[in-house]
């Protein structure tokens, strides 16, 4: 009789857990598609975290006072402690999940939200957060089952300590990324080279711990971030012009029309669209070569964009072409003499 008794208790128990379980998320239900109509953006993105850690709550709860029908010790000396620790993994599953749902919501509103938030500083504090999430619910977890809170330090010290030797690397790869995140040498979207490494293309993603940058010849590099604090990066997005530079030579026979061709080209680059006027660019005869008279031309142009700076630089290399020929001048190909 006793066993049967248990047994309808049992199924008694189970029966109400089912009921309950089932009222509570019809009402959720009816509530998420109310709040659905209204907007209410937060609200939903907490109902959606709590679906199924809820569920875990209420199975819980159940399988908690259904033990307690029983009277055996182990069962009454332990129950508690997993009850508590159960209900604690529950709440670290509703907070993460809530993260992970504001970063999808992130994601989505990009365009609009990443012009005032950087996406890679997002990103940090969403695994700062994530890591202290888990770190705190491991360390109640074990004072729970009865490790005191100082042995915790003691054991956070340890591994602090053994962190500190066996993993420089990624510590250091974590210290770069916070530097990057901070001081903003490169962002993504930007063309960066080294002129150490090398190193030249788009930056594509900054994580904490390391930085793809797709080539220019789209191969995929994953660069650790404790490398940038060692090296120089140039930012080619983060200039405002770009030099143009060329040296034409001239046969020696057309010395006499140096002057009027580097006046002329000067006034083309003061005219030219492409341009940047408010910068010096110049013309002038610079050298005395073995062969032939070099002139040299330098400018800045307004665009940073490389497929703009060609065009530019094209269009300016025909109209100082056609300079020279208005001029009756030779351009001279220079020969290395063995």
């Amino acid at each position: 009789m006793m066993i049967l008794d248990a047994i309808f208790k049992i199924l008694c128990a189970m029966s109400a857990l089912l009921f309950v379980n089932k009222l509570i998320f019809d009402g959720i239900s009816r509530v998420k598609s109310k709040v659905t109509s209204t907007g209410n953006t937060w609200f939903l993105l907490i109902l959606d975290a709590a679906y199924m850690p809820l569920q875990f709550c209420i199975l819980i709860f159940g399988i908690y006072r259904i033990a307690h029908l029983f009277e055996y010790q182990f069962i009454m000396n332990n129950i508690d402690h997993g009850y508590q620790v159960s209900m604690l993994m529950v709440m670290s599953s509703f907070l993460l999940r809530f993260k992970q749902n504001i970063e999808h919501v992130l994601d989505e509103e990009k365009e609009y939200l990443f012009t005032k938030f950087d996406p890679a500083l997002v990103t940090l504090f969403s695994q700062i957060i994530k890591v202290t999430i888990i770190f705190c619910v491991v360390a109640i977890a074990l004072y729970i089952v009865g490790i005191p809170f100082q042995s915790l330090m003691m054991l956070q010290g340890a591994v602090t300590i053994a962190l500190g030797v066996s993993a420089q690397n990624v510590l250091g790869n974590g210290f770069g990324g916070i530097m990057i995140l901070l001081y903003k040498p490169f962002e993504i979207g930007d063309l960066i080279s080294s002129p150490d490494k090398k190193i030249e293309g788009y930056v594509e993603e900054i994580r904490w711990d390391r930085t793809r940058i797709m080539n220019l010849d789209r191969r995929p590099l994953s660069i650790p971030n404790s490398m940038f604090n060692q090296i120089i990066i140039v930012n080619a997005s983060k200039m405002r012009n770009r030099h143009l530079v060329q040296n034409i030579n001239l046969s020696y026979k057309n010395i006499d029309k140096v002057d009027a061709i580097t006046t002329q080209i000067q006034a083309m680059l003061k005219s030219h669209d492409g341009i940047d006027t408010k910068l010096a660019a110049s013309a002038h005869l610079v050298e005395f070569g073995a062969q032939s008279l070099r002139i040299h031309v330098s400018a800045f142009t307004k665009t940073v964009k490389t497929s703009v700076f060609y065009q530019v630089q094209q269009d300016v290399c025909i109209q100082i072409a056609q300079i020279i020929k208005n001029n009756e001048a030779e351009i001279v190909l220079v020969t290395n003499v063995l």
